[in-house]
């Protein structure tokens, strides 16, 4: 009987064995699930991060094209500034005309000074005021206007402004 005993012994104890095994097993994988949930955490938040810099980069990328924009732009003007110079009209206006020395295909045109100052180039249009037959060069832009010949009358209306 001493042999069954023993043989049951180490049948419980393989049993018991097999269990601790299992349990250990278990164990692993509670924190091997632990360990993935982590793992997850962490790369969502690195994709957290490289979202937000590809925005930056994005709103980077796009405030440099703008400024490239702006710099190409000042450098135009520069050039078509350079072609023209403040000239004095009759009644002691002031406005810019096509310099003779600019070699210029452009016909003589007058440019608006406060559009001219603020970058732009607004050519002052003619145009007839009735009653009185007054001629005027006009801003459709900034509403500026020159009386050149005649007065100006109180029927005499503005054109509408453009945008």
């Amino acid at each position: 009987m001493a042999i069954a005993a023993v043989a049951g012994i180490m049948a419980s104890l393989n049993a018991a064995l097999q269990i601790s095994k299992s349990m250990l097993t278990v164990r692993d994988m509670v924190l091997l699930q632990e360990s993935l949930i982590e793992l997850n955490g962490e790369i969502i938040r690195a994709q957290e991060h490289a979202i937000s810099a590809n925005q930056t980069q994005a709103t980077l990328v796009n405030e440099k094209r703008d400024l490239e924009k702006q710099i190409s732009d000042m450098k135009i003007w520069e050039t078509e500034k350079e072609k023209h110079a403040l000239k004095e009209l009759p009644r002691g206006i002031f406005v810019f005309c096509v310099k003779e020395s600019a070699n210029s295909s452009d016909p003589i045109h007058f440019l608006c000074p406060n559009c001219y100052e603020d970058s732009r180039k607004s050519i002052l249009q003619p145009e007839i005021r009735t009653p009185g037959m007054s001629q005027v060069l006009v801003c459709h832009r900034c509403n500026f206007e020159v009386y050149t010949a005649g007065l100006k009358h109180p029927d005499h209306q503005k054109p509408p402004r453009r945008k």
